[in-house]
């Protein structure tokens, strides 16, 4: 009995042929699986590119591949990977040399460039498969003879195979080279198997590199995100974020509106169109274009206009052309378009909304140009998540730009306004602080336009800048606090009055005494004449009244006569309800033995305490940070390089640039200054002589006195705020001005 078991020789010799015809196909299958593995895991593009190639080039056992990617917005086809095993060309992504150009998908006139394959597959979205490219008539293959003939190569068969996203738009081509026939080695025809497997891997291409390009565009949100948080400038932030919308959704211009303060009109702020060469944005670029009303005159809500519909209804208005939309009035839009020779066709508008639901502005798309093709068409509705998510983070830079300006406009004006009460506060104080303000920002500007001396390397940022002008309006502050006698104190003897007329009044007193006791002698009115004379001849009451009211003047310096004669008319008293009385007492002896000025040692540390109040009201305030040191350079604008100054006596290590600017403008404007109680304005030449002088004694900054003195700031400031009779020509060292 036979074994239905026994193996029949026929049947296995037709399994194996089978199985060996299985294993290729078998291996084929499993290496796709591992092409779409190794694709899903890669987000290198250009590894992910190359290895596309590679094993398009292995399925097709072609000798040379080449992978472009479309560049919509340039209309050309980018070489992204060239590989040719028998030149041993292998060239990927960024490290791709500079003779590869790119292929024009139009020519100069505007029409499609389909007189090169692979511009034509993208065009055309065909698979087209050649098999000798120099007998083919329907291409210009000029530029491959060339290369051929300068490599030495010969192309022959090619297959070209477009790259389709999910809504069929090519992305990009694979072309493929020379065929080789597995048994001959000889350069064949491409079949049609290997022109599916080449389809296959080119539509799993096409999501790799979609899904790598809106990692990408995550990435570049991200990197927006990073920029509202730490870029405060709108005028940065908006073109940043009408790029990106245009980019995204890929439109020809974008333009940003903003709601004025009044919100009662759109004002252009944004304006970008690639086709009409346009990027413009802030007041400079936008002059010429006039805002959008979002009220008629007779105060109904402008629905006619699209923009400020959007802005008023808090809507998105999407519309395929804007000449076939009747719910709108494009009048305008059409005039510029006649004008410019433009044809405004598709439109999106988002309505940039805040935290409080309130509509900030209107992000207008213009004209969506999707594929190869770049042809106008409608914005996709999958776009305008991403382009609201750009509106958002818009608007959310407009509120934080906002709210951060007004709270710094209302702190700036709240100082302002203290620094002019205290100017207010004195009559003769009145104007100082603006002037070392204004003195001050003269002397950043002057620095920052330097480009040599000692100067040249300085720049003060804006920040600075407005850190400093605030500590100059601040400097004073202190004086709030100082009794205002002190401040206005114009004659030595005076307090809240001028104590000159009490002490007139005593000496009419003594006169007066002296008189009648004479009388009461029983003198006759000749008698008392000569007698009057006699006395007077030892103690002349006018004389000592007059002298008294000569060195009551500030301005006065006083001599060591002048103490002798003091001390003389210290001893004379008068009498009054019975009651002798020193003519001066002791408090008005020091004054009037002031040396110089008005002021006494005790009023004199009264005034510079307002240096230590200034510095503990300033550090209470909770300054930004970029304005951290405002404390600290009002603090010093009353410091000496040589260690002498107040209150804390710093030295020149210790004293910053800003504090010595600050200190350098308080005194200059001190000198010349026409409203100060106890002197008048001083000329030109006296104030830079003191100045110079001051110098000399490493009081003030020499360099920076150096500095104003030859950068014309003097004659600049003079010309503002001194009066003519003060303006004169002075020297500095040896040259004069």
């Amino acid at each position: 009995m036979l074994s239905n078991n026994r193996p029949n020789s026929k049947c296995e010799g037709q399994q194996a042929k089978a199985n060996g015809r299985l294993d290729p196909l078998h291996q084929d299958v499993q290496e796709l699986c591992r092409v779409g593995v190794a694709l899903s895991r890669e987000k290198d593009i250009d590894k992910l590119l190359e290895t596309i190639v590679s094993v398009a080039r292995r399925f097709t056992k072609a000798e040379g591949c080449t992978l472009y990617l479309c560049n919509e917005e340039q209309g050309v086809l980018e070489f992204a990977v060239v590989q040719n095993e028998r030149l041993g060309i292998y060239q990927t992504g960024s490290h791709k040399q500079n003779n590869w150009p790119n292929i024009p998908l139009f020519n100069e006139d505007g029409s499609e460039n389909h007189s090169n394959v692979s511009a034509h597959c993208a065009l055309s979205g065909d698979n087209i498969n050649i098999s000798d490219a120099y007998y083919e008539d329907g291409f210009d293959f000029s530029n491959t003879r060339s290369f051929d003939k300068l490599t030495g190569y010969r192309s022959r068969s090619m297959l070209l195979v477009p790259m389709l996203d999910n809504r069929d738009n090519v992305i990009g081509v694979l072309q493929l080279l020379n065929a080789k026939s597995e048994k001959t080695k000889e350069t064949c025809d491409f079949n049609l198997d290997a022109a599916e497997v080449v389809k296959g891997l080119a539509s799993q291409a096409s999501v790799a590199v979609v899904n790598i390009r809106l990692i990408n565009r995550i990435r570049e949100y991200t990197r927006l995100g990073l920029a509202l948080s730490s870029d405060k400038d709108i005028q940065t932030l908006l073109p940043m974020i009408a790029e990106m919308a245009r980019k995204y959704s890929q439109a020809e211009g974008c333009t940003v509106y903003l709601c004025n303060e009044e919100r009662t009109a759109l004002v252009f702020t944004v304006i970008q169109n690639t086709k009409l060469n346009i990027n413009s944005s802030g007041k400079e670029g936008i002059g010429e274009w006039s805002k959008v009303e979002l009220y008629h005159e007779n105060g109904r809500e402008n629905h006619s206009n699209a923009s400020a519909y959007s802005a008023l209804k808090n809507k998105i208005i999407n519309i395929e052309d804007v000449y076939d939309e009747e719910g709108f009035d494009f009048t305008g839009t059409q005039k510029f378009d006649a004008y410019s020779r433009y044809r405004s066709q598709s439109m999106l508008l988002v309505p940039m909304i805040d935290h409080e639901g309130e509509v900030v502005g209107v992000l207008q798309l213009l004209n969506a140009r999707k594929g190869v093709s770049r042809k106008v068409c409608p914005f996709y509705e999958e776009d305008i998540p991403m382009v609201q998510g750009l509106a958002s983070q818009a608007a959310m830079a407009v509120t934080n730009t906002r709210l951060i300006q007004g709270l710094e406009d209302l702190l700036k004006a709240f100082i302002k306004s203290i620094a002019t009460a205290i100017d207010e506060k004195s009559s003769y104080m009145g104007g100082h602080i603006q002037r070392v303000a204004k003195l001050t920002e003269m002397l950043l500007e002057k620095i920052n336009q330097t480009t040599n001396g000692h100067f040249a390397d300085t720049q003060f940022s804006a920040d600075e800048k407005e850190e400093i002008s605030i500590a100059a309006w601040m400097h004073d502050i202190g004086k709030i606090a100082t009794p205002e006698y002190v401040i206005d104190k114009s004659t030595k003897l005076e307090t809240v009055y001028d104590r000159i007329e009490v002490i007139r009044l005593r000496i009419e007193l003594m006169k007066r005494e002296q008189e009648i006791k004479q009388l009461r002698a029983g003198l006759s009115e000749d008698t008392v004449h000569d007698e009057a004379d006699d006395l007077n001849s030892d103690l002349d009451y006018d004389a000592i009244y007059h002298f008294l009211r000569k060195i009551n003047v500030g301005g006065k310096l006083i001599t060591e006569k002048d103490l002798e004669q003091l001390e003389h008319i210290s001893t004379m008293s008068y009498t009054l309800n019975g009651e002798l009385l020193p003519l001066l007492n002791g408090h008005e002896m020091d004054c009037c033995a002031i040396h110089s000025g008005t002021l006494t040692e005790n009023e004199r540390l009264i005034i510079n305490h307002h240096v230590v109040v200034s510095i503990m009201m300033l550090e209470r305030l909770p300054f930004p940070k970029k304005w951290k040191s405002v404390p600290e350079y009002a603090g010093m604008h009353h410091e000496k390089l040589n260690g002498s100054g107040y209150p804390n006596g710093h030295t020149d290590e210790e004293i910053t640039l800003p504090a010595r600017i600050l200190a350098l403008a308080d005194v200059f404007e001190a000198l010349t200054a026409a409203d100060r109680p106890y002197k008048v304005g001083k000329k030109l030449s006296e104030a830079m002589q003191i100045i110079k002088h001051m110098a000399d004694g490493e009081h003030l900054d020499k360099e920076l006195c150096n500095f104003m003195a030859e950068c014309g700031l003097v004659e600049e400031y003079a010309s503002q705020h001194l009066a003519t009779c003060q303006v004169d020509r002075y020297f500095w060292n040896g040259k004069e001005y």
